[in-house]
């Protein structure tokens, strides 16, 4: 029998820029014999792993928010939880037991049973998202740097009207630089950010081509 599947909901007391998870039930694992810590927590397995901060998020440990609820409860009907993000290179999987340095607690969240109905059971591992802020930023600079190439260039109205291979190149290339990186974001103030910047391209060079082009019209004219 297939472990039961959860969604957590990070809407409301989630880390900012992660709103969801699917997970399915890693079973009972034992805590900290520490203060302020619960005996047992449920292991939640990430169905659609995903990075956070640049790190690789696998598993989560859950626990009741509120005092008098169980974790049987929990774990059979869902409810409000409290959510702890495991480190990397870390498995409670294996060893059933973690310890205060295995988790970092990430966020309040409310979990809820996936049906066999739910299109997010049958998530395969082929639409997993990863993101590469860093990799994104290396695309973002190099954009930026060609486009600005192309300013004190090829773009220059001494140069005349620019061909399309041009426009593709210094116009088409950095948009597309920065699309990609977009969709390497995580967050969503960086994915606006990057539209905003493909509009700013866009535009001032559509902008400058018209100009020109209405320049060039008045000296045909005369």
């Amino acid at each position: 029998m297939d472990a039961r599947q959860y969604r957590l909901n990070l809407n409301d007391g989630g880390p900012g820029d992660i709103d969801e998870l699917i997970l399915s039930d890693g079973g009972v694992v034992q805590g900290p014999d520490l203060p302020n810590w619960q005996p047992s927590y449920l292991l939640g397995i990430c169905k659609t792993p995903t990075s956070y901060r640049g790190e690789a998020l696998h598993y989560v440990t859950l626990a009741p928010r509120y005092v008098g609820e169980s974790l049987d409860h929990i774990r059979q009907s869902g409810g409000v939880v409290g959510v702890g993000r495991v480190l990397p290179g870390r498995d409670p999987s294996t060893a059933r037991v973690f310890h205060a340095t295995d988790i970092e607690y990430w966020a309040v969240g409310i979990l809820s049973i996936l049906t066999p109905q739910d299109p997010a059971v049958n998530i395969r591992a082929t639409s997993f998202r990863r993101y590469y802020p860093g990799f994104a930023l290396t695309l973002n600079v190099l954009a930026l740097f060609v486009y600005a190439f192309a300013c004190i260039g090829p773009l220059l109205p001494s140069h005349g009207l620019p061909s399309l291979w041009i426009l593709l190149a210094f116009v088409g290339g950095p948009s597309v630089l920065i699309f990609v990186a977009s969709r390497l974001c995580q967050s969503l103030e960086a994915r606006v950010f990057c539209y905003f910047e493909i509009t700013f391209v866009v535009g001032l060079s559509l902008y400058m081509y018209l100009k020109l082009a209405q320049m060039i019209g008045s000296q045909h004219i005369n």
